[in-house]
């Protein structure tokens, strides 16, 4: 692993004993999660403390927590599960009393996964599932079925690359913002309007990316 992403990451995290929660202090995701910057690509702040302290992460595994704090990055919280290893965690330390066994339920476990990684409109995934529109978007995010908290999932919130005009990537955008050249010729390389190169650097959009880390800043 990169020695200055690691010097950078340290920079955000609230060390504290052994078996104290370790709280990242940079930008955290609607879905609760850290998120650090390492090379202009956003990753979870826990997966990237895993790696940092154990190595690669296997294929089609979850960093999980111990402690129930996911802002924490402590890696003696952190420990590797599958999706549903991270589900019945989530039940069994009573994060939650809905979900299947709720009496008013009409969707299943496997249900709700699917509709959370549904591209569609809300409208026809709630055709399919008989459901409100109001229930598909409570399911995305997150405000209902709190019980099934993907790691890996980010609700949806119409912003960033999930907005259906998004002409740039998460990527593109960190360029921007660091980028000195005028917006005019900024904007000509990416092919928007220079007004939308002001409002990027004025955080007026995008604002949910990650600023620049302490270490950087005078």
């Amino acid at each position: 692993m990169d020695m200055e992403d690691a010097e950078k990451f340290l920079c955000f995290v609230d060390v504290k004993g052994d078996d104290e929660c370790w709280d990242w202090t940079g930008y955290i995701r609607p879905n609760g999660y850290g998120t650090f910057s390492t090379h202009g690509t956003p990753v979870y702040a826990h997966r990237f403390s895993w790696e940092m302290h154990n190595g690669p992460i296997p294929e089609g595994l979850f960093v999980c927590h111990h402690c129930d704090n996911r802002k924490c990055v402590n890696p003696q919280h952190l420990f590797l599960g599958s999706q549903m290893d991270n589900i019945h965690d989530a039940i069994t330390k009573g994060r939650t009393s809905v979900g299947e066994s709720h009496g008013r339920r009409k969707l299943t476990v496997a249900q709700v996964l699917s509709i959370r990684k549904d591209p569609r409109f809300h409208k026809e995934i709630a055709k399919e599932y008989g459901v409100s529109t109001g229930t598909i978007g409570s399911i995305k995010s997150i405000r209902t079925w709190k019980c099934l908290v993907d790691p890996e999932y980010t609700p949806h919130r119409n912003i960033g690359e999930d907005h259906r005009s998004a002409k740039l990537t998460e990527e593109q955008v960190l360029t921007i913002l660091s980028d000195p050249r005028s917006q005019k010729v900024i904007a000509a390389e990416y092919g928007i309007n220079p007004s939308s190169v002001f409002a990027i650097k004025h955080r007026r959009k995008w604002k949910h990316l990650t600023t620049p880390h302490p270490c950087e800043q005078d």
